[in-house]
Formats: C-alpha cells, sequence, structure tokens
C-alpha cells in the first residue's frame, strides 16, 4: 500500500491522528509521575536492571519486527543489515548515557516518531514525511521538556530534547529501512 492510499480513508486517517494525540498526551500526563515510577521500578529491579530492561525490550522488539520484515522478498540482505544496526544504535546510546531515565527518552518518542509517521503519512509524500515525522516527534519533545521545567521537583534539560529529536530520528530511519519498495 502506497503511503498516499490512507489518505482517502477518513476514519484510518482519524484514527492514526488519535493514536498520536493519545501517544503526546500520556506522555505529558506522567511527567509528575516519572519520579515516583522510576523509584518504585528501581527499588524492584535496580538500576542496572532497568537500563538492560530497557535496551532488552528495544531488542526483542526489533527482531520481531525485522523478522516479520524478512519474509517480503524486496528486503536485500543490506537492508536487513541496516535495519538491525538502527535498533542496536539505539540499545548502545541507552546502555551508554550516565542517567538510565535518559534512556526512556529514546524509547518513548521512538515510539511516538513511529505513531507520528502514520499520521503524516496520510497527508505527506515521501521523503517529506520522515522528515516532517521527525521534526513534529522533537516539537512534542521540546514542549514535553517545557511542562518538566514547569513541574516541581522537576527540570528542563537541553541535553533530553536532544535524546527526544534523536528517539524521532533513529524511528524514521527505520522506518526508511524497513518500508517496502514501491
Amino acid at each position: 500500500m502506497s503511503t498516499r492510499a490512507s489518505a482517502d480513508d477518513p476514519p484510518r486517517r482519524a484514527m492514526r491522528w488519535g493514536l498520536f494525540a493519545l501517544g503526546t498526551l500520556a506522555i505529558l500526563a506522567f511527567v509528575p509521575l516519572a519520579g515516583p515510577i522510576q523509584k518504585l521500578v528501581r527499588e524492584a529491579i535496580g538500576e542496572g536492571g532497568l537500563r538492560w530492561g530497557m535496551a532488552g525490550l528495544v531488542a526483542v522488539a526489533a527482531v520481531t519486527v525485522v523478522g516479520k520484515a524478512r519474509r517480503r522478498s524486496d528486503l536485500s540482505p543490506g537492508r536487513l543489515a541496516c535495519a538491525l544496526l538502527v535498533p542496536a544504535l539505539a540499545v548502545a546510546l541507552m546502555v551508554k548515557l550516565s542517567i538510565v531515565a535518559e534512556a526512556f527518552h529514546l524509547v518513548e518518542y521512538g515510539l511516538l516518531g513511529v505513531l507520528a509517521f502514520r499520521a503524516l503519512s496520510c497527508h505527506l509524500h515521501e521523503p517529506a514525511v520522515y522528515f516532517a515525522a521527525a521534526a513534529l516527534t522533537a516539537l512534542v519533545g521540546t514542549c514535553d521538556e517545557l511542562v518538566q521545567w514547569l513541574t516541581p521537583g522537576r527540570y528542563w534539560g537541553l541535553r533530553d530534547v536532544g535524546l527526544n529529536a534523536a528517539g524521532a530520528v533513529l524511528a524514521q530511519l527505520w522506518i526508511v529501512v524497513l518500508r517496502p519498495a514501491e
């Protein structure tokens, strides 16, 4: 199915935008709860468990998605290698980050980047849709940091804005590699 085929289906378009809005609202709604949730999880499984747990989830999701995409005849060995390289980069970055909570930025904004792509692909052609999805997701990530700045006990961080954008860009790169050839 081409990226424009969905544009003629208003219910599908509305559902895609609704999922993006829901993802955005979930991220913003959890800003005041993030600290207590992180503390609870950290006490239950430890700092290392949290870091490796998130990295493991990304790895399992990547292998699952790439495994399904591999069954297509148009996924060459080079594209398959790239499809595994993008999440491997995300996992490596997650493991390397000094603050475990920062690793979560890559996951949440990677997922939001996928939802942004799905919503925008109803309206935009390639390659503009990838840039627009990354930019829209990065904008939400910047708003998230502003909400944190206004929330007692939280702070605004330029590094976090960068991690949010990195998650969005990694998601778009992964989509580019996995999309069927048209």
